[in-house]
Order: structure tokens, then sequence, then C-alpha cells
């Protein structure tokens, strides 16, 4: 049938088509990279892999959400589906091999009529082993946890955060899960279960492990998809047990995109992103989710230097976590008030709220733990809180060795992690020598590869430059002035859709 499409065969064209008529549509509209990215809310890292067809195939969501962008009637989407059948085609054996396949399976590989779902299976069998969201069972204590496997696999040298670049693709997938259109057909309206929702916490729970770890630009994509996924679910009606399941997923998911919104965009758009995250979790009755998004809300309010809004999240958070006298995210709350206290010169009150966060264990497991914590052998670490807290107060040595304990905590892949307690032990000297401080700052931010420059660190190092810049000559300040030219690019996504 003639359907007016091109049908390539030969390995690799189809892609090499799809990605070219996607940049001839936008180049058509007069539309730049950054400008599409914007319009479909995708960065535009990822925008661009859809025009090169050597960087691997790009996600359906994406090519759909570009197709209507475009106006392409469809025909995007509709290369898109042949590339993925071409793949297939590539992929299945031929011959007897086809033969005999069929013979021990009477359905046969191509039928989709009585065959199991392969696609349902892998789900089913994602990152066996990592925890769920508040489901546990029984093989679970048996197993090391994904915050334990996350560090360990920082000491020894991370298979997927490799030296001196970003993750691949490729070990982005394997390392979250199931390839998204693959998510989105098993977990079809009529087909959702108990294990197709246990996987996706599962997923949730190890974006949290890794998160620190990887780089934003590519940790943005999968979280947008998956949000895009459970989005779609929530829009049909679902077993009451299964919506308190997909909302708590799709809240922590808007609170993950809302931390990569504060550190590649702006605090504008990651408040807007809190608040929408804190809708599902409402509607979830989940407590620790609850705090710990007002809690990570409390950090973008802290860093517009507003201590004021912070206390007031913070104490939102605590009331959500009253009954969860057991979870991290208490203690964690009780040490980001101690620093909002802090900055408002209240010592007592700061050194109370420490206290409170030191006064018990705080036990960490896959899950509980959430990004914005440091743990350490299982228990909860407030050392980077600590510091900062001190570091606030005027008690600048003390800072230091705060600053010094948290680092060791860290797993050496945590590199942003690793500059920002660098940047704040420079801080702690800025008043005895502005030039050593300067200088140390830089060159522990200079560390970083280009895609791991987040915004807080280019706020931190301008901080430093105004600590500085009445002791030292402005141009001993270029080199920060340098590095924040070329800091984190101008927005390129993030507005709430």
């Amino acid at each position: 049938m003639d359907d007016g499409l091109p049908h390539l065969a030969e390995e690799g064209a189809s892609e090499a088509h799809l990605a070219r008529e996607i940049r001839r549509a936008r180049e058509a509209a007069g539309l730049s990279q950054a400008q599409l990215a914007v319009a479909v809310g995708y960065t535009r890292e990822y925008v661009s892999r859809a025009e090169q067809a050597s960087k691997g195939l790009v996600s359906a969501n994406l090519v759909e959400c570009i197709d209507q962008v475009l106006r392409a009637d469809g025909m995007l989407v509709e290369l898109h589906r042949q590339v993925k059948l071409e793949r297939a085609k590539r992929r299945r054996p031929s011959g007897k091999h086809r033969a005999d396949d069929k013979s021990s399976n009477p359905v046969g590989r191509d039928s989709s009529v009585a065959a199991p779902d392969p696609r349902q299976a892998q789900l089913g069998a994602t990152r066996t082993g990592l925890a769920g969201s508040g489901r546990p069972s029984a093989s679970r204590a048996a197993q090391p946890s994904v915050v334990d496997k996350s560090m360990q696999a920082g000491r020894e040298g991370s298979a997927n955060i490799r030296e001196g670049s970003s993750p691949r693709s490729s070990e982005f997938a394997e390392l979250f899960g199931v390839e998204l259109s693959n998510l989105a057909a098993a977990m079809s309206p009529t087909g959702v279960s108990a294990a197709m929702l246990d996987a996706a916490e599962r997923t949730v729970s190890t974006i949290h492990a890794r998160f620190a770890a990887a780089s934003p630009a590519e940790l943005l994509p999968v979280v947008n998809d998956h949000l895009r996924v459970v989005t779609r679910l929530l829009g049909v009606a679902q077993p009451i047990a299964y919506r308190r399941r997909l909302c708590s997923v799709a809240g922590h998911l808007a609170g993950q995109r809302a931390w990569l919104m504060a550190d590649l965009v702006g605090p504008d758009e990651a408040d807007a992103w809190y608040e929408m995250a804190v809708q599902p979790a409402e509607e979830a009755e989940d407590g620790a989710l609850l705090g710990w998004l007002r809690g990570a809300q409390s950090v973008v309010a802290f860093d517009r230097d507003d201590p004021v809004k912070a206390l007031q999240l913070i104490r939102q958070g605590r009331h959500h976590v009253r009954h969860s006298d057991e979870s991290p995210v208490t203690g964690w709350l009780h040490a980001l008030e101690a620093r909002a206290h802090a900055r408002l010169g209240a010592a007592s009150q700061s050194h109370a709220a420490l206290d409170r966060a030191r006064s018990r264990n705080w036990l960490v497991s896959d899950d509980s733990y959430r990004h914005g914590m440091d743990a350490q052998r299982g228990e909860l670490s407030v050392d980077y809180y600590e510091g900062c807290s001190l570091l606030e107060l005027g008690e600048g040595a003390a800072a230091r060795r705060s600053f010094a304990i948290a680092s060791n905590v860290l797993a050496p892949d945590r590199r942003k992690a690793h500059v920002v307690i660098q940047l704040h032990a420079a801080m702690t000297v800025v008043g005895e020598d502005p030039r050593h401080a300067v200088d140390s700052a830089v060159a522990a931010a200079s560390e970083l590869p280009e895609g791991y420059r987040i915004r807080p660190i280019v706020d931190r190092l301008q901080k430093i430059r105004r600590m500085a810049a009445a002791s030292i000559p402005g141009s001993a300040l270029a080199q920060i002035d340098q590095f924040v030219a070329t800091g984190p690019a101008e927005p390129t996504s993030g507005n709430p859709a």
C-alpha cells in the first residue's frame, strides 16, 4: 500500500530520514531548537537529539509533541512508528530459527492475540530487588538497598557516571527501567495492575537515589516521559487504591521535575512545579511525600534569600509528617529549619532545631530516601545543613569541620553536591583570605563537566564574588565572571503544562 511515506529498509536509513524530516519541519516553521524545546516542554539538548540519528531514537512522546507544534499532520509520528517497526524486524530471527520459535509457541512470535505481552513481563521484572515506595517485601531485607548500591557504585567508579562525561542515554534506559513506550502500553487504562504500580514506584525510588549523580539535562527527559504516562493514566477512572498510588508516583515525579527546574531554569518555574506536585500528593494522602515537597520548595525560598517563606514551607512540611515520626523526612526538615533560623540570626532556635535533627538515628531505606538528603550507612546525615547553619551564624571554623564531614559522607560520583560543599567551605574563609577563597571556589566548580553546572552552583559563585569584591581587585574576580558566562543556559523549557 502506498501511503505517500517512504518505506526504508536499509539499516539506519529510516532513523536518518526521521531526523532530517524533523529538522526540515522545524526550519520551515522558522524555529530554533531552543524555541522548539520551549514549545514542547523538553530541554534543547534532548530536542537536538531528535535531529541526530547517530544519537539514538528519541521517545514517541517527544516526536508526537514536535509533530503537533510543527503541524506535521502526523507525518513525523508515522515515521517514528516506521523506525520502530524496522528495528523490530532487524531484531527478529528469520528462517529456521523463526520456525523453531513458532513450534515452541503455538501462538507464534508475531501474534498479539493470546501471547503473553513481553512488555508486561519486562515491566514486572524491571530493576528486581529494588524497593518500591512503601511496599515492603519478604525478600527485600536480603537485598542491598538502592541508596547503598548508589553510594557503593560511586565509590567504585559508577558505570553510569563516567569520568569527565555524562551518562549515555542507553545507560539511563537501563538504570531507570523500561522504555517509556513500553510502560505506556503496558499500563493501559484496562491493564493497570499492582505489579505495574510496583514497577513505577521502584523507578521513582531509583530516580531519587541517582538524582544527585546524574546530569540534570539527561535526567529531565526521563522524568518528563514518566510524568506524561502517569498523568494520562490519572485521566482515566481507576480503582481507588490504584489511583492513590498513581497520585503518589505523580507527586514524586512532579517534585523531581521541580528540583530539576531549580537546577536548570530558575525559582519561578520550580515553585510552580512544586505547587502542582502537592495536588496529587494531597489526594494520595501521602504525608511523607508532602513533607519532602514542602522541604524541597523551602530550598528554593532559601536560595532566593527569603528565610521567612522557607520557614513557612518547612512548618507546613512538618505538619504533614507529624504522624510519620519514623520518617527521615522529619529529621531533614529539622535540619532545614535550623538553616532558615540561622539566616534570620536566631542562633538559639537554630541550635534547637539542629538538636532535634540529631536527636535520633533517622533510618534511611529505599522507600524513604528522597533527593536532597544525605545518608551514611543507612542513616540520615545532616552535617551539610549544620555547616550551612554555622556559616550563617558566623562560626566559620565549626562550619568548615561540618562541611569536611559532609564531603566525606558523599560518594565521589555526587559531583554537584561536592562542589556545593566546597563553595560553602570557601565562603568560610572569604573574610580571612579572599583571594584563596575565590581561587579554590573556581577550581572546584571548573572540575564539573558542562552538563553538571547547575544554577545553584553559579548562584553560590556569584555570592562569593560579592563577598570578596571589596577586598580584591576586579581582575582577580574575572575567573568567576568567565565561569558564570558559561554556566546554565537560558531557559529552554519548564513552564507547567
